[in-house]
């Protein structure tokens, strides 16, 4: 293979290689399927790379390895690798129909081929770390996962050719890492008061800003419809091919439908572009066109990016609640006599508590100003600890869950939620996030334990009344264990879980990106988290209380605590 890179990386070809799509097709997977959109025309890579074409006399294992390895060269619409297929086939294959991201390590030339005798069909197991959907969200498969890759071959003028081919191109974890970056697209909450991001992978290629506001305009995902709102009317396209970046500023060309919003549409479509076109390094401001006129907005919006909370998470102390403040310990005035297992939960504006009683049959609610209650929200069998949302609905289940949550409105009264994933399933946590557009589930049945987000669904009066679909997006593909979970800010999640035989390690990772492992706490039991990693508190069986610090794990008071958990 030759190469001719005097001006430009190779990751710079490789970012030329996945370009913004139009069509869909798909390639088999044993864990979630990789689909992305295929262009009408594709453009000529930044870079060229000359990969090396089919050798006479070539037999059929070394054609089909070839032809996997010659993906990288997108030359003349990946002329070298359409070369080792027949011509019936060079035509239909779609090369960007999907990515399969390996595993860090695993090498093509290590898959074992599988030949029929008479030499006309190959098959190889391709190990999978994850893949990347038709919208860009990235989803990691189970440990050891593979996808078949079938191959038909003939010979055409005596040399063998592949007449059938799988779909799409196969990346090492290393290329994926440098070609594509990962943006937040972002959404509303139903009342316009938060921005939802949701993390999509992107080619990072000259053409970013088009790309994501072309995902953007897409809409939220499934798991997410319904929870999050958008600025941008239905069917709103780009005006121009393009979205241009001059002097750091992105014009945005919409179709003439964008004049019919009104100045709030127009300040909160400004708002959304803004947001998620600023997080490209060459945007500083962002301009709406329409039919060449900018598109002005007499009025102003002010959407926050983070639910504000108070940093003491409430902790059980000698049977009792309170907060930690820094390195001081304080009781909560008049609380309740409480087991380490009561999993306390406290409202975003520390209004009040929540907690478990009497063997987890009981779920009650504490407050103590303006004066004393201690009051039964709920009974149960066997309660999953409670959530408190920041409309200070409470949120529990049946840890033997039956496909339903039980939300415990603030007027009293109480609603089921179905949630059908859950049928069947041990319920070990649910935290909702606290903008409330989102429901973080530990859980575990015969395949294993799971970690999952869903949307949550809320009437005009900011209520809970369903999630936003019976498929959530899993997570925990890559864990063989896993503890427990919080929520921190900007979509940003922790667990703590093992992605093998070994001890729990905490990670850290917004949600649709690969985990940064920050390490082991010894027999930790839960994880809170509020912020950035400095925030994260981790209880654990005898109860210490530990906390992230300059890279490493410290105990953060020499106090015997249990089940730390910040607001939410």
């Amino acid at each position: 293979m030759s190469a001719r890179t005097s001006r430009r990386s190779l990751p710079a070809l490789l970012l030329a290689l996945l370009l913004a799509l139009t069509g869909c097709a798909e390639i088999p997977m044993s864990s979630s399927v990789g689909v992305m959109p295929v262009p009408d025309e594709l453009g000529e890579p930044v870079t060229q790379i000359d990969p090396d074409g089919p050798s006479p006399g070539a037999g059929p294992d070394e054609i089909v390895r070839g032809f996997l390895l010659a993906g990288v060269g997108a030359g003349n619409n990946f002329e070298v690798a359409r070369s080792f297929l027949t011509g019936d086939a060079a035509e239909e294959w779609a090369p960007l129909a999907g990515v399969t991201v390996m595993p860090s390590g695993s090498d093509l030339a290590d898959v074992e081929a599988r030949v029929t005798s008479d030499q006309q069909e190959l098959g190889l197991d391709v190990p999978v770390q994850g893949t990347v959907d038709a919208q860009g969200v990235y989803r990691s498969s189970e440990p050891g996962a593979t996808s078949r890759m079938e191959f038909r071959l003939r010979q055409e003028n005596g040399e063998w050719r592949i007449s059938a081919a799988p779909n799409g191109i196969v990346l090492s974890l290393a290329n994926f890492q440098s070609v594509f970056q990962s943006y937040s697209i972002y959404f509303f909450d139903p009342s316009f008061s938060y921005f939802v991001p949701e993390d999509r992978w992107i080619p990072n290629r000259a053409s970013i800003a088009t790309d994501v506001v072309q995902r953007l305009l897409q809409g939220p995902p499934e798991w997410l419809a319904g929870a999050v709102v958008s600025a941008i009317p239905e069917g709103l396209r780009l005006g121009s091919d393009a979205v241009t970046i001059q002097e750091g500023v992105a014009t945005v060309s919409l179709d003439e439908s964008a004049a019919a919003l009104n100045d709030r549409g127009r300040a909160l479509l400004r708002a959304q572009l803004e947001a998620t076109l600023e997080q490209i390094a060459t945007v500083s401001s962002v301009e709406i066109e329409v039919a060449g006129e900018e598109l002005d907005a007499n009025e102003q919006v002010t959407v926050e990016r983070t639910v504000p909370i108070p940093q003491q998470p409430v902790v059980v102390s000698g049977q009792r609640l309170a907060r930690l403040d820094g390195t001081r310990l304080a009781s909560v005035p008049d609380s309740p006599e409480l087991a380490q297992a009561a999993a306390p939960a406290v409202s975003l504006d520390n209004g009040f508590y929540a907690y478990l009683a009497d063997d987890g049959q009981s779920l009650r609610r504490f407050s103590h100003e303006p004066e004393v209650q201690d009051t039964e929200l709920a009974a149960g069998e066997d309660l999953i600890g409670p959530s408190i949302d920041r409309m200070d609905v409470v949120w529990t289940g049946e840890r033997d869950n039956p496909g339903e949550l039980l939300v415990v409105l603030p007027e009293g009264g109480t609603s089921t939620i179905s949630v059908p994933f859950l049928q069947g399933r041990q319920v070990q946590r649910i935290r909702v996030s606290r903008d409330g557009s989102r429901l973080l589930v530990v859980s575990s049945d015969d395949e294993g334990d799971h970690l999952s987000v869903v949307g949550v669904n809320r009437n005009s009066s900011g209520m809970p009344v369903a999630v936003a679909s019976s498929v959530p997006l899993e997570l925990g593909e890559r864990y063989q264990r896993i503890v427990d979970a919080s929520w921190g800010s900007l979509g940003r999640i922790v667990v703590l879980g093992s992605q093998g035989s070994g001890q729990p390690h905490i990670w850290s990772s917004r949600i649709g990106d690969p985990p940064e492992d920050l390490g082991i706490v010894e027999d930790a039991r839960t994880v809170t988290a509020a912020e950035d990693n400095r925030s994260i508190r981790v209880g654990t069986g005898d109860g210490t209380l530990v906390s992230h610090v300059s890279g490493s794990w410290q105990r953060l008071v020499d106090l015997t605590v249990w089940a730390p958990a910040y607001p939410g």
